[in-house]
């Protein structure tokens, strides 16, 4: 997989992801790109009806994320994203049944192919209670009645990626720690680790 010129922020459900990656593009006068999940009118769908909609959800959600990705090059100017492409395996292991699972794998390893791997990636780990408040808080209207167990099974799908995510070098941020402001010690910590490039 070929690099190229961006930071990757992930993380579960109502972790912060795109305030931290449109903080981070403003102090890094980087471009933002953002997977911008909650415009699919497929979401709704998926939350009314898991069973009918999951596969053509995943799918969907792989195509554009895939696209996004590999328009990017390395000579292009710095862009924030708030996903990692690896994102779609989290969601599909979880969402998907045996036989949609095979045919989601077989065209996932094909746009893989075509996706550059970050330069660095920002994860963001928070525990389902404080994901839980945070979701009520934004107020979405398909993520109402989200189940607490699916939440839990999404963040230990982020933590099983990123324990052995090889893509990039990884800095794990708490979420309840998190400080948009550019003047804050998180974000100044957090753009040195960039600068740096420690792997966490």
């Amino acid at each position: 997989m070929k690099m190229a010129n961006y930071i990757a922020v992930c993380g579960s459900i109502g972790a912060g992801k795109t305030s931290l990656a449109a903080a981070l593009a403003k102090a890094m006068g980087a471009q933002l790109l953002l997977e911008q999940v909650e415009n699919s009118a497929l979401l709704g769908d998926f939350y009314g009806d898991p069973e009918t909609y999951a596969l053509k959800l995943q799918l969907t959600l792989l195509m554009e994320r895939s696209r996004k990705l590999s328009l990017l090059r390395p000579s292009d100017r710095l862009t924030v994203t708030d996903f990692v492409f690896e994102t779609e395996r989290v969601f599909a292991g979880i969402n998907l049944k045996t036989l949609e699972h095979e045919v989601y794998q077989t065209l996932y390893e094909r746009s893989a192919q075509l996706v550059p791997s970050p330069k660095k990636v920002v994860f963001i780990r928070a525990e389902v209670p404080l994901l839980l408040e945070r979701i009520k808080q934004r107020g979405r209207p398909y993520e109402r009645n989200i189940d607490p167990g699916d939440l839990e099974r999404v963040t230990e799908g982020f933590e099983q990626m990123i324990a052995g995510y090889k893509g990039a070098p990884v800095l794990t941020v708490r979420a309840e720690e998190t400080n948009a402001e550019a003047s804050s010690p998180f974000m100044i910590n957090l753009m040195a680790g960039l600068r740096e490039g420690n792997k966490k």
